[in-house]
């Protein structure tokens, strides 16, 4: 390309970027110095009203900002990012949806930080996704709720066959009490299933935060589980001199994840056979996490070996009533809950399932009355964690211990008031409502590089690939937190 050529491309430049059916922005110091044609189009602002405004303060919705700030942050830093979507607010106080690619602009003035930032409308694209997720959440929901159907007669044949019972033990005080008990389990799994059913849709953090005893859970419901099995199968419980064994989940999760499997299995031996569910404690070495593993086998007929691979798949059923979505269900669960499950099947030697959870620990810190034989004099501690109760236990604990502790219930907190103090330890929770971790500990490491950081989560699989050194897992004890931090000082 001659000279000549070269010039009238470069005269001609702006005019075609002012053409371009995407926002361009130019960034000087933060504030808005450009912008093309399709600024005013898509988002009805005349040019001058957005020349001086920030597009993260002044366009971004407050609940995305967070993330925006994250992502302007690392475009100074000259990373480059794609694939980052977040809104802009529109003149008439609608909100369009764009993705995002910024770069930083190479021989700045000096003292000056310029940003190309180009975003490309996606906004029908989103609607259309969303409406697509919803049409495939509805079917599956349908084909749930006709599962359940199924799992609704189960239990009020039991509750009939019960209430049956019980008018001939009127006379045999004992008796009727125990009926009475078994009915009442039974009548709690219909209450359950219910609550399963309304929650389908849900994703919740809930499951990290509660916990049971499944061994307690299992003496429990015994009995409601041999009942429903019904008198042609046996139900062995074995538990391995086990005393207490306290992992993730409540008692719905925990007895949905039973009757499927136990029901499962019934269906296979035709009624007539044995089940036994065995507990004992495993230690993971890939996780370093020491989990419970649930055996639950049976003696039926197997599963034929074409078949195995493929029981966990949504929709997949071999039976005329079936939805497909048990097992599936449970393997979900049994993941939203920081474990594993594995099937292994033998022709006319039966089929086990193997589920595998991590063992908690109760945590103490909020209970804490005298201090710890420790001492943080002068540290200073970053600390975001949006459960209030454990924000404030950890910083007042760590305050009595010499630590001066800045709180934050959220990444949005920490932009908005920043401390002027540098930290020497980062405690973040993994999953905050509105940044993960590793992306706060990004921002604040470039802030402060010689910052040290600790993970807490309640996920023992979620860090698998960062060193156990920098994670905590929740549950935990004031000693193993304390441990952790002298490893860092």
């Amino acid at each position: 390309m001659d000279s000549l050529n070269l010039k009238d491309l470069t005269s001609v430049f702006p005019y075609i970027v002012d053409l371009l059916p995407i926002l361009v922005f130019l960034i000087e110091d933060g504030e808005i110095v450009y912008v093309n044609r399709a600024c005013e189009e898509l988002l009805g602002y005349t040019r001058s009203e957005l020349i001086g405004k920030s597009i993260i303060q002044d366009l971004v919705p407050e609940e995305e900002r967070p993330k925006a700030f994250l992502h302007c942050q690392r475009v100074v830093s000259g990373i480059r990012e794609e694939g980052v979507a977040f809104s802009l607010k529109c003149k008439d106080g609608s909100t369009r949806k764009f993705f995002w690619r910024c770069l930083r602009v190479p021989d700045e003035p000096q003292g000056k930080v310029r940003i190309v930032s180009i975003a490309l409308d996606a906004t029908e694209f989103c609607s259309l996704a969303e409406r697509v997720e919803s049409l495939h959440k509805t079917a599956n929901f349908s084909e749930f709720l006709r599962g359940l159907v199924h799992d609704f007669n189960n239990i009020l044949n039991n509750v009939l066959i019960g209430l049956k019972k019980l008018k001939n033990e009127l006379d045999d005080r004992e008796k009727a009490l125990a009926t009475v008990k078994n009915l009442e389990y039974t009548l709690n799994s219909w209450v359950d299933l219910n609550r399963l059913l309304l929650d389908y849709s849900k994703v919740s953090k809930q499951a990290f935060k509660s916990q049971i005893d499944l061994i307690k859970f299992l003496l429990d419901n015994l009995e409601v589980f041999q009942v429903l099995l019904g008198e042609g199968i046996r139900l062995n419980l074995d538990l391995d001199y086990l005393k207490g064994a306290v992992v993730p989940g409540d008692s719905v999760l925990w007895r949905y994840i039973f009757l499927n499997l136990l029901v499962n299995a019934k269906d296979a031996m035709g009624g007539e056979g044995e089940i036994f569910i065995r507990l004992s404690k495993e230690w993971d070495p890939q996780r370093k996490v020491q989990t419970l593993r649930i055996a639950v086998k049976d003696n039926g007929p197997g599963i034929p070996p074409d078949i195995l691979p493929h029981i966990f798949k949504p929709f997949f059923t071999t039976k005329e009533k079936g939805s497909g979505l048990g097992l599936y269900l449970v393997k979900h669960h049994i993941t939203t809950l920081g474990g594993k499950i594995e099937v292994e099947s033998s022709p006319k030697l039966g089929t086990t399932f193997y589920i595998y959870v991590p063992l908690m620990n109760s945590i103490d810190f909020p209970y804490i009355k005298k201090p710890l034989k420790a001492s943080l004099q002068g540290m200073v501690v970053f600390l975001f964690e949006d459960e209030e109760e454990i924000r404030q236990g950890l910083k007042e604990l760590l305050s009595e211990l010499g630590a001066k502790v800045y709180a934050f219930s959220q990444f949005k907190e920490f932009v908005e008031m920043r401390p002027e103090e540098a930290p020497q330890v980062l405690l973040v929770d993994y999953y905050l409502p509105d940044a993960k971790g590793d992306e706060v500990y990004g921002f604040i490491s470039r802030l402060y590089p010689e910052v040290k950081v600790l993970f807490l989560t309640g996920d023992p699989y979620a860090l698998a690939d960062i060193p156990s050194e920098m994670v905590l897992l929740k549950p935990f004890k004031a000693e193993e937190l304390l441990a952790k931090l002298s490893s860092l000082a």
